[in-house]
């Protein structure tokens, strides 16, 4: 593989090895071109919930994906996170979660809320008279 590589007025083509290919990937995270240099690229973050509204006592899967980050967060409890992944989370009540990537081109956030509802409550049971219509133990004069 041939790759040209400009450096001020010059320019030269250089056979790359993959390890040579593999360090200018690494430490090319800032390009320099006819004097001046090329921002790194700014962090790119989602993350979403699935369901979005719970009763309470269930759970959601919270979800991200990040690009260009190298400090990954979310908060609350959760805590540093790989650049890519997910967890089930069961909130107690309403939650909003808040994703920060950074890196060396910036910072940026995402964020994802869960609805928590109280579970349905189950109507009362009709009274024993009412259900069958038969006598109920003893009967008074």
């Amino acid at each position: 593989m041939s790759l040209w590589l400009i450096h001020g007025n010059t320019s030269r083509r250089l056979r790359l090895t993959a390890i040579t290919l593999a360090a200018v990937t690494i430490l090319g995270s800032c390009h320099k071109k006819s004097g001046q240099y090329l921002p790194t690229p700014a962090p790119t973050a989602t993350l979403t919930v699935s369901p979005e509204t719970i009763q309470r006592g269930q759970s959601s899967k919270l979800t991200w994906q990040t690009a260009n980050a190298t400090n990954i967060t979310i908060d609350p409890i959760i805590g540093r996170v790989d650049a890519l992944g997910s967890t089930i989370v069961n909130p107690l009540q309403s939650t909003t979660y808040q994703l920060t990537a950074k890196g060396p081109g910036g910072a940026t956030q995402a964020s994802a809320t869960i609805t928590v509802t109280e579970p349905q409550k189950k109507p009362p049971s009709p009274p024993l008279a009412q259900r069958g219509g038969g006598k109920m133990g003893k009967t008074w004069p």
